[in-house]
């Protein structure tokens, strides 16, 4: 990752990254989210969601996650799916925040399709 300089206004900035880099996926595929909060001071919140429910909530005030990677500018979580299924279609968001003379809070998403495999789908052949 790529080290970044932040203002001492206390900016943050958030990456979600998708690996393979695509939004469209097959069932029984495999996607990994890669959510990054970066900022000055570092921020002390984490937050990786899909449309349906939170996936991962970090605070820096609570115990320690062993999920969670740490450095002095940023926070980090890595979110993989082994086995994609339908249901999985979703927009996942990553956000953060920290507090430097007031909260200060970024957020990004992706929507992410899961489909059918191409040997699944219907095909017609028609002669008319």
């Amino acid at each position: 990752m790529a080290f970044n300089y932040f203002s001492s206004d206390g900016d943050v900035e958030v990456t979600l990254l998708l690996d393979p880099d695509q939004t469209e996926f097959e069932v029984d595929g495999s996607a990994s989210f890669a959510c990054t909060v970066e900022g000055n001071p570092l921020p002390t919140k984490l937050t990786f969601s899909n449309t349906d429910v939170g996936i991962k909530a970090y605070d820096s005030s609570a115990a320690s996650d062993s999920d969670i990677s740490t450095n002095a500018y940023s926070i980090s979580y890595i979110h993989a799916i082994n086995l994609l299924a339908l249901s999985d279609t979703s927009t996942y968001s990553c956000s953060g925040e920290n507090n430097n003379g007031g909260i200060k809070t970024a957020n990004t998403a992706k929507d992410v399709i899961i489909g059918k495999r191409e040997s699944e789908r219907m095909t017609c052949t028609c002669s008319c």
